[in-house]
């Protein structure tokens, strides 16, 4: 039925593209991805960000994150929230010879209800103290099952050592509460997989791509990649054990394997709930784009070559649509929540505007690995090649100085390598950054001036002399030999360290021992 209704839904949206002025901005996107060629222009037809599910609409609402955490910092907690069939309010209802799945409309409103309920019980109760804003994203796994992914932004920020009194990863004691014990084990195992189980869907080239199990740890550690490392005690530390069946037989299951969970929400909704703490701002955009994945369209799509630009016959070849989902339309739930409101101005919009970006705005951009919009340079200057343009002599990190300078050559000596005092010539190439949110060329020399250089671009050549200066630790453990190994003759490599040593742990595993 849902499917009748969608189709419908685009099918409207294909006899009015007029109303939605795709006319007004279309046509300069189509004239660049066609590189100009007319013949390769066809009728645009697209999904405006008012369809949900559709590619702009998953993008507003990840842009909706980012602007909460423009305003609010950096989200506090990052919950999952996944549908338990096994729950009394659904096996209660069901018939004789019935399961679970067989009544998607009883999962659905159930589910439902358990979220509401889960988000009063944070943002009214303040089990986490009060919150400032919270996003969730309900999504359907290939399984069908429903799950929520939610952030959470505190008023207060959780302290470090603040952390086990929320979230824990191991198993609780299974004599002073049972039950906790008994939904740990039967919802927060991971797994297991590994040895234990090859074929499980989380293994990728013999590796966990959730990376389990975990290590021990007596305490937890913060900063690690951006993600947190929660204590898991060993048996003789404190930890618990059980044992769960895989594969017909009895494996031992131990803290690595628990998924970190908030006791008090387990224990409230006995389903699979995973909390987890923001710790660090490399974490922040892929949360954000977690929770926001994109349409059911875009995997299709990026093997998609053909020219015409049907958005609409896209969305529905590219479309899955589960049963649990299908309900959920029908009944009217929404996919996506947040509090406070995010209000969006389309000014360029409703003045039928076309968006222009001026030329000072490109020239002020430094994307990463793209030379300055305004080089000066002069005969003697040293610079550095940012670009691989005839390898071993000119790839990237190569110094040379300049000899002479032309509109759109410059005649440089090398001053490195095996190629040292050889003349060469530099063109102007074509930059197109990657880390934009748009596409743009530059016509420009890939070089910038060079007076010093960093120790990872000085990879490959040999140095005379080199001197490191340890008094403040600058290598992270691990990295100390990159700057030892820039020279041939030991004897030149001078180290000035507070009382003749420095730390540089490799093998961390010998300390966790």
């Amino acid at each position: 039925m849902y499917a009748k209704i969608e189709s419908e839904r685009l099918r409207f949206i294909r006899l009015n593209q007029k109303k939605l002025r795709v006319e007004d901005y279309i046509h300069l996107r189509d004239a660049i991805n066609s590189d100009g060629n007319i013949n390769k222009l066809g009728k645009p037809t697209i999904l405006p960000s008012s369809f949900t599910g559709g590619p702009r609409y998953m993008h507003e609402r990840t842009q909706d994150a980012m602007t909460n955490v423009r305003n609010f910092g950096r989200p506090d907690l990052f919950i999952t929230f996944t549908c338990n069939p096994q729950w009394k309010e659904i096996t209660d209802e069901l018939m004789a010879r019935q399961k679970s799945h067989d009544r998607h409309d009883l999962i659905g409103r159930v589910f439902h209800l358990k979220l509401n309920t889960l988000t009063n019980l944070i943002n009214k109760g303040k089990i986490f103290r009060t919150t400032r804003c919270f996003i969730y994203t309900v999504e359907w796994q290939k399984r069908g099952l429903p799950h929520a992914h939610i952030l959470l932004w505190l008023q207060e920020k959780i302290h470090v050592h603040k952390i086990d009194d929320l979230i824990s990863a191991e198993l609780p004691n299974p004599e002073s509460d049972p039950m906790l014990h008994g939904v740990i084990k039967t919802q927060m195992i991971h797994g297991p997989c590994g040895s234990f189980n090859p074929l499980s869907p989380c293994m990728k080239e013999g590796k966990c791509t959730k990376r389990y199990p975990g290590n021990f740890l007596k305490d937890t550690q913060t900063g690690h990649d951006g993600y947190p490392l929660y204590r898991r005690r060993k048996p003789e530390d404190g930890g618990y054990v059980t044992t769960k069946k895989v594969r017909g037989s009895e494996v031992g299951i131990d803290n690595r394997w628990i998924v970190p969970f908030c006791p008090l929400l387990t224990r409230a909704f006995n389903a699979h709930i995973n909390v987890e703490y923001c710790s660090s701002i490399k974490s922040i955009k892929y949360v954000c784009k977690y929770i926001n994945k994109g349409s059911d369209m875009a995997v299709f799509n990026l093997a998609h070559n053909d020219t015409q630009h049907d958005e609409v016959q896209l969305y529905e070849i590219g479309r899955y649509l589960s049963s649990n989902e299908a309900v959920w339309r029908i009944l009217g739930f929404p996919i996506h929540e947040r509090h406070p409101t995010v209000i969006h101005l389309n000014t360029t919009v409703e003045t039928n505007q076309a968006v222009d970006y001026p030329t000072e705005f490109l020239n002020s951009l430094e994307p990463s690995g793209i030379p300055a919009h305004k080089l000066e340079l002069k005969i003697g200057a040293p610079i550095m090649l940012l670009r691989n343009l005839d390898p071993p002599a000119l790839c990237n990190g190569t110094r040379l100085i300049v000899k002479k300078l032309m509109p759109n050559v410059i005649e440089a000596v090398i001053l490195t390598g095996h190629s040292a005092g050889k003349d060469v010539f530099i063109p102007r190439i074509p930059h197109i950054p990657s880390d934009v949110p748009f596409e743009f060329k530059r016509l420009q020399f890939p070089v910038r001036l060079s007076f010093a250089m960093s120790i990872n671009k000085s990879q490959g050549q040999s140095l005379k002399v080199v001197g490191l200066d340890l008094q403040r630790p600058c290598f992270s453990h691990g990295q100390l030999y990159v700057g030892c190994s820039r020279l041939g003759d030991d004897r030149n490599l001078h180290i000035l360290a507070p009382h003749r040593k420095t730390k540089n742990i490799i093998y961390t595993e010998i300390l966790q021992e």
